[in-house]
C-alpha cells in the first residue's frame, strides 16, 4: 500500500516537473498557453490514475484483512491484560497474607479465573503450620485449609 502511494506521488511530481519545464521552454503567446493546458491535463490524468485502478473487491479484501488483524490484536491485548491482572492479584494476595498473619515466610498464591476477575485459589506458605493464620486465610480470602500448603523451609 505504501509502495503504491510512493509510486503515485513520484509520478505526480514527475508530471508536474515535466509540465513546468515544457511550459517554460515553450515560446510566448498561444503556443505557451496550449503547452500549459496540455501539461495541466497530463498532470490531472496522472493524479486520477489511482482512481482508475481502484477495485471495490480489492478494497473489501484489504478492509476485511485489516479487521481480522485488529481483532487478533485486540484479543491478544485482552489476554495480556487478564494475565497481568492475575499476576497482580496473586502478588497483592501474598502481600496481604504476610501483612495480616504476621508470619515471616515466603508466600506464593495461585489465582484462577473467576466470573469477573481472577480469584485467589491456592496458597503455598514456606513456614511451619500456624492454625490461627490458616483460619485467617480461610476467613479473609476464602482459601480453605485443603488448598493451603504449609512447608517448613529447608536451610
Amino acid at each position: 500500500m505504501i509502495e503504491v502511494l510512493r509510486e503515485w506521488i513520484t509520478a505526480l511530481a514527475a508530471a508536474a516537473f515535466i509540465g513546468g519545464i515544457a511550459g517554460t521552454l515553450a515560446p510566448e503567446g498561444k503556443m505557451r498557453r496550449v503547452v500549459n493546458l496540455v501539461c495541466g491535463f497530463m498532470t490531472v490524468a496522472v493524479m486520477l490514475t489511482p482512481a482508475r485502478r481502484f477495485s471495490i473487491a480489492d478494497y473489501a479484501a484489504e478492509l476485511n484483512k485489516f479487521r481480522l488483524e485488529t481483532d487478533a490484536y485486540a484479543t491478544e491485548l485482552e489476554n495480556s491484560s487478564e494475565r497481568e491482572i492475575k499476576i497482580i492479584i496473586e502478588d497483592k494476595t501474598a502481600a496481604y497474607i504476610l501483612d495480616k498473619t504476621g508470619i515471616n515466610a515466603k508466600v506464593t498464591v495461585r489465582a484462577v479465573d473467576g466470573s469477573e476477575y481472577p480469584l485467589p485459589w491456592e496458597a503455598e506458605l514456606y513456614a511451619p503450620y500456624d492454625a490461627a493464620a490458616s483460619r485467617l486465610i480461610e476467613a479473609e480470602l476464602g482459601i480453605p485449609p485443603e488448598r493451603q500448603k504449609w512447608a517448613t523451609p529447608t536451610s
